[in-house]
């Protein structure tokens, strides 16, 4: 038990003494704006939230602006943000934003794209895990234990 307390503190000590990530690379750094006609709801995305809270994310961005932008990938399919998208479409967000949009790029593979939509959901509304588990993602995870272009692997 001791070696385990005293491995995990110096993995601890190692990534907080670690140089920092190269911050130009992070999706966050670029941050674009598209029109909202641009993007693609996925397939898959089991997220639901009650109309209040949809009024609640429209009061949010006339008053606060945007604040976080959707995630998509190289094809504007939408990762996260489904619902930011959806009432991208209200005319009074149609009105100030002319139908722009934030976006953030994630070049990743239909496997990662699913797990990051999972996890994106798991802080917010309610989710059904299950219903992510299609035929297509338990066929793709069986199939590939990793994917060498988005650097996903799946945990031992």
């Amino acid at each position: 038990m001791a070696k385990k307390k005293a491995a995990k503190q110096a993995n601890t000590a190692d990534a907080m003494s670690a140089q920092p990530c190269d911050l130009a690379r992070d999706p966050i750094s670029g941050v674009m704006w598209v029109h909202r006609d641009q993007l693609k709801p996925n397939h898959y995305n089991p997220n639901r939230v009650a109309p209040a809270e949809v009024e609640g994310l429209i009061i949010s961005i006339l008053e606060d602006g945007w604040t976080q932008p959707i995630v998509v990938r190289p094809d504007y399919t939408i990762v996260d943000g489904f619902h930011r998208y959806t009432v991208s479409a209200d005319p009074r967000l149609i009105t100030r934003y002319g139908g722009m949009v934030p976006v953030v790029m994630l070049a990743v593979c239909d496997v990662h794209a699913m797990m990051s939509t999972i996890r994106h959901n798991r802080m917010r509304g309610t989710h059904g895990v299950l219903k992510m588990a299609t035929p297509s993602l338990t066929r793709a995870c069986r199939k590939r234990r990793s994917c060498a272009a988005c650097r996903w692997r799946t945990r031992k």
